[in-house]
């Protein structure tokens, strides 16, 4: 691991950061994609972001660990693609004005 980020990583261990009461300040829409058998990111994290954060939406994907998008790559791929088309769909006007 680089030292700059290992650094990085001890200074959150050594500061309990817990931003959960700003969650609901996130003013964009968010998606949050996550592995069911993520031993290191608990699906219930993700499921604490969803709740927190208006307009959110969670994917889980069910074979999947920490790296959804190398362990099911199609199925991470639509999700993104889904998520940013409704997202498109939403903010352009239509052509009747």
């Amino acid at each position: 691991m680089r030292p700059r980020l290992r650094a990085f990583g001890e200074a959150i261990q050594r500061h309990a950061y817990d931003l959960t009461d700003h969650l609901g300040e996130i003013a964009v829409p968010t998606l949050i994609l996550c592995g069911r058998h993520d031993p290191r990111v608990p699906i219930r994290q993700s499921e604490v972001l969803r709740d927190g954060i208006p307009r959110a939406e969670l994917v889980a994907f069910e074979e999947s660990g920490h790296f959804p998008y190398a362990e099911e790559p199609e199925k991470f791929r639509a999700a993104v693609q889904e998520f940013v088309r409704a997202r498109a769909a939403e903010t352009v006007p239509s052509p009747q004005g």
